[in-house]
């Protein structure tokens, strides 16, 4: 599921995909994403469940994390995310109360993505 929103139309729009939680994304699929990014000029988020390549983060913190080429991997209370990155001047995370868990991608100081799960 995409969800993109351009809150003032200055910044270019953010693109996110998410899958349900245990649902496994070949490292070669991923790449594609990636590469499609490239592309397309679009910043993607993939909801993961595979701790064990993730660095845990927590919300509210500067992204600090380590890449495997442009690819960036963290997690936000067990929402595990993986995000193309090499567009950001600056990516905070933010959990919100919400019916759906919302978290929010902040995208060069005020293009805000959301995702819902």
């Amino acid at each position: 599921m995409f969800v993109e929103r351009q809150d003032d139309g200055l910044y270019d729009v953010c693109c996110l995909i998410y899958t349900l939680d245990k649902f496994y994304i070949p490292l070669d699929a991923l790449n594609k994403i990636a590469e499609h990014l490239k592309e397309n000029g679009s910043v993607i988020g993939v909801v993961l469940d595979s701790p064990s390549e993730i660095k845990s983060m927590s919300p509210k913190k500067q992204l600090s994390v380590f890449n495997e080429p442009s690819l960036y991997y963290f997690t936000v209370q067990g929402l595990d995310l993986l995000l193309s990155a090499s567009r950001f001047e600056k990516v905070t995370l933010e959990r919100v109360t919400s019916p759906r868990n919302t978290i929010l991608f902040h995208y060069k100081k005020s293009n805000t993505c959301v995702l819902s799960s």
